[in-house]
């Protein structure tokens, strides 16, 4: 399974004591590959440095290094799918450049582009993803 993963689901399954903690480990074990942009990890970094330190930023920036499962997309095209918040384009440029299975988020922002009939978007929520990787 591919997906790009919204910054606001990866700080919820990153703590130990979420309910969704098992996600990350999953990832960890390649269960998914996560597809990111440029973008997208240095809001990722940006977003761990500001909830869980400096370190934690540096040390999970450098997992992403070493991993297999991460996979970075040159973006050719912008979208601009999203007027509300356009900082969110990022991961609809992604999902739509990478042949992504799913784009799993909770933004209510996302909401109108699940509707598209083109380009489609696979949107779903975080139960929606705990959902099939618990039956797979």
């Amino acid at each position: 399974m591919r997906i790009v993963l919204d910054t606001n689901i990866l700080i919820s399954i990153l703590p130990e004591k979420s309910k969704n903690h098992f996600i990350y480990k999953q990832f960890l074990e390649e269960k998914f590959d996560i597809l990111i942009s440029n973008d997208i990890l240095f809001e990722y970094r940006e977003i761990i440095a500001k909830i869980f330190g400096k370190k934690s930023s540096e040390l999970f920036y450098s997992l992403f290094h070493t991993l297999n499962n991460i996979e970075l997309v040159n973006i050719y095209f912008k979208w601009n799918l999203i007027s509300v918040d356009k900082d969110d384009n990022k991961f609809i440029d992604t999902y739509l450049s990478s042949q992504a299975d799913f784009l799993v988020t909770e933004d209510k922002h996302f909401n109108h582009v699940k509707d598209l009939k083109y380009p489609k978007i696979n949107i779903i929520t975080l139960e929606e993803f705990s959902k099939l990787l618990k039956n797979d």
